[in-house]
């Protein structure tokens, strides 16, 4: 929301931006309408634990200077006049609710909640129950627009242009259409940017999948290395916090590691002509695609797999599994379904292709729900050691990045940092934000919180770091709690032996201190 008028704060201390949640009932509202309401605004959180994840620091970068939520329905207000820019996003936010509209009704339910994030961005419609799932199959990486969709929206745009303009004899013998096909797939890409949303980490994937085109428009090699720090580049300098996100690391961990491999020469056996007839060439489809698919996923699934723990602390064990069987759907239905529903849409005729769509996408979630279903599909990662993941990248780039026998050597450091890798800080006492709840650790090394109902959600970001599959409820276990409590202050032994004072009032203060 972009404030025009707070109550009780000068316009100087207004914030750029403003982020509200609500569970009132909301009347249709659209993008450019004025509104008023009540809200409690408060500044953003800060990290629940040290070096957790702020979302202070991500609200700063993105200009949120505010988050809350609303305690009164906003009531519409006369419309005031804006700006240009202004008048182009709120058209390009109706086109985007109109487009999610119809996805809605054409492709179903569950299907069409997940066919719309494919497509417009909206992730409103998906059920927790739903992201639950595909998390624990390793497949959310398909609910958020990123490069993978980027690539395969833009690949089919690419390849349908090039297939329409061979057509041509005339056009083939006198014209580059390769490079037609190019510049036209940057054009699809770019719409699909501006329908999606243009999320910063769809922002990231445009501005790698454009070098690629114009690598391709220029003459030059599209798969280079060169061209993912050409991209690396332009993403640091336009958006420098970028290198501190995940889907950054994650998203250049994959790309570099598959064309290190692919530059090997490992995937050229999947593209050499058999010579065998039609046998040769279904020998040579099976090994390009399935080969290639299975060759993908392990190799992205290693990449990204030491960032994934570090920064969600749970690993999809079946992920791979999950990958190699739901990517290709993707691939080959869901996404060419996709693009031909969008180009068929202003005549009215998406209802096929989004049925096609969302008969992909249903296979997709039976994979998903198939795959989490297996013993032991996630397992929860306590924090690493400080210097296990920098090691862990420092040899992967060594691996990568050079291309003589002593690339091998990289393999020290990538062994150096998983075996550092369990060895992270265990603090003894965790405390709350607000002051109001805080958890130690108990001689068998487990977190006992004191007050599970008290900020949930940074005692859930408390068990996660530590690996604990346990609830808030499950951790304070009152029946069997190591904290003594009255009303001025509570008193524990922590499991290094020390005793702990958690002061309620003033009062308890002298006493406390002097054996605590």
């Amino acid at each position: 929301i972009l404030p025009l008028e707070i109550a009780r704060l000068t316009r100087a201390r207004y914030p750029v931006r403003i982020q509200l949640t609500s569970r009132l009932k909301m009347p249709p509202l659209k993008s450019g309408d004025v509104v008023q309401f009540r809200a409690i605004l408060l500044p953003p959180p800060g990290p629940a634990r040290p070096g957790g994840f702020s979302y202070a620091r991500m609200a700063w970068f993105e200009r949120i200077g505010a988050s809350g939520f609303l305690v009164s329905p906003p009531e519409l207000q006369p419309p005031r006049p804006q700006g240009i820019l202004m008048r182009i996003n709120a058209q390009i936010q109706k086109i985007r609710t109109s487009v999610t509209r119809r996805i809605l009704e054409g492709a179903g339910k569950t299907t069409g909640a997940i066919a719309a994030a494919l497509i417009t961005g909206e992730k409103g419609a998906l059920s927790p129950e739903l992201r639950n799932i595909m998390r624990s199959a390793g497949l959310a990486h398909l609910l958020a627009i990123s490069g993978l969709h980027m690539v395969l929206f833009g690949g089919a745009i690419f390849a349908l242009s090039r297939a329409l303009l061979a057509l041509s004899a005339r056009l083939t013998l006198r014209y580059p259409i390769k490079k037609w096909a190019a510049f036209i797939a940057l054009l699809g890409a770019l719409a699909y940017l501006v329908l999606s949303g243009a999320s910063i980490a769809t922002q990231r994937a445009f501005i790698m999948i454009s070098i690629m085109f114009l690598a391709i428009i220029l003459d030059r090699q599209a798969l280079t290395m060169r061209n993912v720090a050409l991209a690396a580049l332009v993403i640091l300098l336009m958006r420098p916090e970028s290198l501190f996100n995940v889907s950054f690391q994650m998203s250049f961990a994959a790309v570099i590691a598959l064309i290190a491999v692919y530059e090997t020469g490992i995937f050229r056996i999947a593209t050499a002509r058999p010579g065998f007839g039609q046998m040769g060439m279904a020998v040579r489809f099976f090994l390009l695609f399935f080969l290639g698919n299975v060759l993908t996923s392990i190799i992205a699934g290693s990449a990204t797999g030491p960032f994934a723990a570090y920064h969600f602390h749970r690993v999809a064990l079946y992920g791979v599994l999950g990958n190699i069987a739901a990517v290709p759907l993707m691939g080959l239905l869901v996404m060419p379904a996709a693009l031909i529903a969008l180009i068929a849409m202003p005549f009215g005729l998406e209802s096929i292709p989004l049925t096609i769509m969302g008969y992909g996408i249903s296979l997709i979630v039976d994979i998903a729900r198939q795959v989490s279903d297996l013993p032991g599909a996630v397992r929860l990662v306590a924090d690493f050691h400080m210097l296990a993941l920098p090691f862990m990248t420092a040899g992967g780039l060594w691996l990568c990045l050079w291309r003589r026998v002593w690339r091998f050597a990289g393999i020290i450091p990538v062994a150096a940092g998983l075996v550092l890798a369990p060895y992270g800080d265990k603090p003894d006492i965790l405390i709350a934000r607000d002051g109001k709840n805080l958890a130690l650790r108990d001689a068998a090394g487990k977190l006992r919180v004191l007050d599970p109902r008290k900020d949930a959600y940074s005692v859930r970001k408390w068990l996660e770091a530590d690996g604990d599959a346990r609830t808030p409820r499950e951790a304070a276990n009152p029946e069997n709690s190591p904290f003594s409590c009255d009303a001025l202050a509570c008193i524990a032994q922590i499991g290094s032996g020390k005793l702990m004072s958690y002061i309620r009032s003033p009062a308890a203060l002298e006493e406390d201190c002097q054996r605590a």
